[in-house]
């Protein structure tokens, strides 16, 4: 039954890209276009394109979360991939203020690729769910036994009835947040995968600027 769910909504996630592409496409076959609308087809095609691209990649990710065997566990700091995601925000956005505290090195065994992954999905969560200068505090620490990453925003957060269906897959929120920025689709399932994978722990909590804390806790 879960798969089944799981094949329904894949299928209508890619539907609604396809649905675009085709009517656009067969706009661009009419001979009696001007420029601008064959500029703004060929535009709309390649947006619901990239975001297909987007959602393949992901499925293909989850898909290897899903098989353990397959991941590469070696020690890895933290800091730096860490450090790599979250400057691209302020490439992206200027006006933004990030800030990392806490413990320079972080040196956890895990798999480098998926942790990549993770924390570029929670990067790319902040950019397109926060306002442009909404700060970012990234805080690490580390005892013997685990590491602490708890990465605040003050962006308009998630009700905390609602926080744990932003790890279903495909969960959306409300259908405003869906319209302008596609819900959570599958990024935040991904990075509750890499995270149980690692047996490591996710929590979502209010932050420190009033708008969402992510608390990640990972084994050495």
């Amino acid at each position: 039954l879960a798969l089944r769910q799981f094949v329904s909504d894949a299928s209508h996630e890619l539907r609604t890209p396809l649905t675009v592409i085709r009517g656009y496409s067969e706009i661009l076959q009419k001979d009696n276009i001007d420029q601008s609308q064959r500029d703004r087809a060929a535009s709309r095609i390649e947006t619901e394109s990239l975001r297909m691209e987007k959602l393949v990649k992901d499925l293909l990710t989850l898909t290897r979360a899903d098989s353990i065997g397959q991941l590469n566990f070696k020690p890895i700091d933290l800091k730096i991939i860490i450090e790599d995601y979250f400057k691209d925000l302020t490439e992206k956005n200027s006006s933004r203020s990030i800030v990392f505290t806490g413990q320079r090195t972080a040196v956890v065994n895990c798999d480098e690729d998926s942790m990549r992954q993770l924390f570029s999905n929670i990067s790319q969560n902040i950019l397109r769910h926060t306002p442009s200068d909404a700060k970012v505090e990234v805080k690490i620490s580390q005892n013997e036994s685990n590491t602490e990453i708890i990465i605040d925003d003050s962006g308009p957060g998630i009700p905390a009835a609602l926080r744990s269906q932003v790890f279903e897959r495909f969960s959306r929120l409300d259908e405003s947040r869906s319209r302008d920025t596609g819900g959570f689709g599958l990024g935040m399932s991904i990075i509750k995968s890499v995270v149980d994978k690692h047996k490591g722990q996710i929590f979502l909590e209010d932050s420190a600027f009033n708008g969402l804390r992510i608390r990640l806790i990972f084994p050495n």
